[in-house]
């Protein structure tokens, strides 16, 4: 079995929208792990029902770290 591209919660937007795309970040709510059904996620947009989506049809989405975690100084003087 291959590793999912996805994980709850990963923030993701589409690859390429279509006309009636939303355009914003969604959540992915739910992995289909079937052997027939693969590489296929549920995300929840907003208030909207979640709906399913090819993980190649997907883009995760990068949020970089707050300032205050990123200039955290470690005991020994390293920041992180």
């Amino acid at each position: 079995m291959s590793t999912p591209k996805f994980r709850v919660d990963d923030q993701v937007v589409e690859k390429q929208p279509g006309p009636l795309s939303t355009r914003t970040v969604g959540a992915v709510v739910y992995i289909f792990g079937n052997h027939t059904v693969r590489d296929v996620v549920a995300v929840k947009f907003g208030d909207d029902p979640p709906i399913a989506f090819h993980a190649d049809d997907l883009r995760k989405v990068v949020r970089r770290p707050s300032q205050r975690l990123r200039s955290r100084r470690l005991s020994n003087g390293w920041r992180v």
